[in-house]
């Protein structure tokens, strides 16, 4: 199973990226030091309760669930993590424009950070950094024009060799700007979703790319002029594959109290699956109407079989619940793991061992690690930031 998730909240035209954080169960505050030792790991960012600043965590993905906290600090909270082999990266998003890259051996100090802007572009948001070697990786730039592929490799001293090529995908928003959010590697391919946003940030008819890895040129699966799939949801934040397909989630639209008058909620998202090989899709779970929507926004999402996935349902600001779905039949039950309903749920993420990880924010957070058998939790660990994103790399 390949995944890649990027859960993005949009109020009034802003965008708020929850990045995540882990804290310290059995661990130290790590400026400098050495990461877990662990050949699996997970790789936690996190931000601030008032997103004055954000920082990476460790941790080891089997027990004891040793983390080390307080790398890569920032006074910047719009962040995200990847990793791979034996790095693990922090994306700067909005307003920073960047990918730093770190080795597990000495995580106090970068190995480069490189800019994902072209000469005389600016906001070009990088959202997520996917692999596919050592030396090849593609880079989702929601504020630009094209993804990048790039080569991770290089030295610090060799910036003007990251960039290897770029894939243009402008034509599909008017303004050029098509907001990729996602994607995933399978079968030789990437898959890109596109949130396809207007000026006020409201939610077109968005797409999926599909990108040959050897060539880095589109394949046209749609037999027209736009060679993407359009998809029957909207705002798409989050694509796995499982088992042979291709799950997507979207999350519509959030309401704003900001707005004159206020904007209520859109329910336009909710869980689609695309054949890969025939890119017949549907919507597996619907996320309602304005008048009925049983689990909320979908906001974030994870699999870990054929039969057992979870996702977000967001009720309104810090309040959130955690759902189980079956992958094979869309079947919906609220999740039975004690605290996991209306809570400030910030991230989900399925462990190389079949546990469920998520955050929950606040002014005391929490990471936790549930039993998905069971439902029942396998342990909690107060943290200092709020965890969003949480991701897992096997080291090398």
């Amino acid at each position: 199973m390949q995944q890649s998730i990027a859960t993005t909240l949009k109020w009034t035209g802003l965008t708020l990226a929850f990045a995540t954080m882990a804290g310290c169960g059995g661990g130290d505050s790590g400026n400098g030091g050495t990461t877990p030792g662990s050949d699996w790991v997970a790789v936690i960012a996190g931000v601030a309760n008032d997103y004055s600043s954000s920082e990476v965590s460790i941790a080891s993905a089997k027990a004891p669930y040793d983390v080390v906290e307080g790398y890569a600090s920032s006074n910047k909270s719009d962040m995200s993590v990847a990793a791979y082999g034996d790095s693990f990266y922090r994306i700067g998003r909005r307003s920073q424009d960047n990918i730093s890259k770190y080795n597990y051996d000495s995580p106090g100090v970068s190995d480069w950070q490189f800019t994902t802007n072209d000469d005389g572009e600016s906001l070009s948001n990088p959202y997520d950094i996917i692999f596919v070697s050592d030396t090849k990786a593609y880079v989702l730039r929601y504020g630009g024009s094209s993804i990048w592929v790039v080569d991770p490799s290089v030295a610090l001293s060799d910036e003007e060799h990251f960039k290897t090529g770029e894939i243009d995908l402008s034509s599909y928003d008017d303004d050029g700007v098509p907001e990729m959010s996602a994607g995933v590697i399978y079968n030789g391919k990437l898959y890109v979703v596109m949130q396809n946003m207007d000026d006020e940030f409201a939610p077109g008819t968005a797409y999926l790319a599909v990108i040959n890895v050897a060539t880095n040129e589109e394949i046209n699966i749609s037999g027209g002029a736009q060679k993407g799939l359009a998809l029957n949801i909207k705002n798409p934040h989050t694509i796995i594959e499982q088992g042979g397909s291709l799950f997507i989630a979207g999350l519509g639209r959030y309401d704003s109290t900001f707005s004159s008058p206020p904007r209520p909620a859109e329910y336009t998202g909710g869980i689609e699956i695309v054949n890969p090989s025939t890119y017949d899709h549907y919507v597996l779970i619907d996320d309602g109407n304005d008048v009925s929507h049983p689990y909320g926004l979908i906001t974030d999402m994870t699999i870990l079989s054929n039969t057992v996935g979870y996702f977000n349902g967001y009720e309104e600001f810090q309040k959130t619940s955690l759902y189980r779905f079956n992958p094979s039949t869309g079947d919906v039950v609220a999740s039975a793991i004690p605290g996991t309903a209306s809570v400030d749920l910030r991230s989900i993420a399925a462990s190389p061992t079949g546990e469920l990880w998520f955050g929950v924010g606040g002014a005391n957070p929490d990471l936790v690690i549930a039993n998905t058998s069971t439902e029942t939790i396998i342990k909690t660990i107060g943290v200092d930031k709020n965890p969003a994103k949480i991701v897992f790399a096997e080291k090398d």
